[in-house]
């Protein structure tokens, strides 16, 4: 079993850069401006590294949710980066999660309990 390190950084005008590291091995790691393709990289390398040791194709190597492995999907992740915004500065981040908190409570009441999932954005990353 490996661990990776998964970090986001400064990709300057092209926005953030994810990086996904192997923690026993520093001088492997993977680069995308997207979390899904970055993570899709990491996916592919054991799927590759597996068959060449001639190991069974597991069912759990066929999809990833790279958000959800840089923990963009957990709660507390983004109420620690929106933290980092108390002045609202991101515009279209804020308007776009009220208008989906507004939308998703609309929805709430208008269909008898049931929860609608609605496709959001943190910092301009797509969280589906």
């Amino acid at each position: 079993m490996s661990n990776y390190i998964s970090e986001v950084l400064d990709g300057g005008l092209m926005g953030p850069l994810f990086k996904v590291t192997l923690e026993e091995s520093s001088d492997v790691s993977f680069h995308n401006v997207s979390a899904q393709e970055c993570w899709e990289m990491v996916l592919q390398r054991v799927k590759d590294t597996s068959t060449s040791l001639g190991l069974p194709s597991l069912p759990q190597l066929e999809g990833i949710n790279g958000l959800q492995m840089f923990g963009f999907l957990s709660p507390s992740i983004v109420q620690a980066i929106e933290v980092l915004d108390p002045n609202h500065q991101l515009v279209e981040y804020w308007n776009y999660k009220n208008q989906a908190s507004s939308d998703s409570k609309d929805h709430f009441i208008s269909s008898n309990c049931s929860v609608s999932l609605t496709k959001g954005k943190l910092f301009g990353v797509d969280l589906m």
